[in-house]
């Protein structure tokens, strides 16, 4: 699950502390833990979300300096031990798209 949800993970309201606890109770966890937006006069924020429920070994996750936009765009990489999109049982219809 990954969006900007305007909910900083940086503040530690009660608010941002029971999305966490909603998350973490359905075996979520949050693979961004580094500010993800810069304004001037302001202090970071971390407004983008990446959360998964899948528990493998590897997984690399961050943010990316990107110049031309206040928000630094995220990533995460997560092995799941399949070769290829076709390998994967469900995406049958997403792998066409890729050939």
């Amino acid at each position: 699950m990954m969006g900007d949800f305007h909910i900083n993970l940086l503040q530690k309201s009660q608010p941002v502390v029971n999305y966490l606890k909603s998350l973490t109770s359905l075996g979520f966890i949050s693979l961004i833990d580094c500010p993800t937006r810069f304004m001037m006069n302001q202090a970071p924020s971390l407004l983008d979300h990446i959360h998964t429920n899948q528990h493998v070994k590897k997984i690399h996750s961050g943010t990316i300096a990107f110049p031309i936009t206040d928000h630094h765009p995220t990533d995460a990489l997560i092995e799941n031990g399949f070769k290829s999109v076709k390998d994967l049982p469900y995406t049958k219809g997403i792998a066409t798209i890729f050939n």
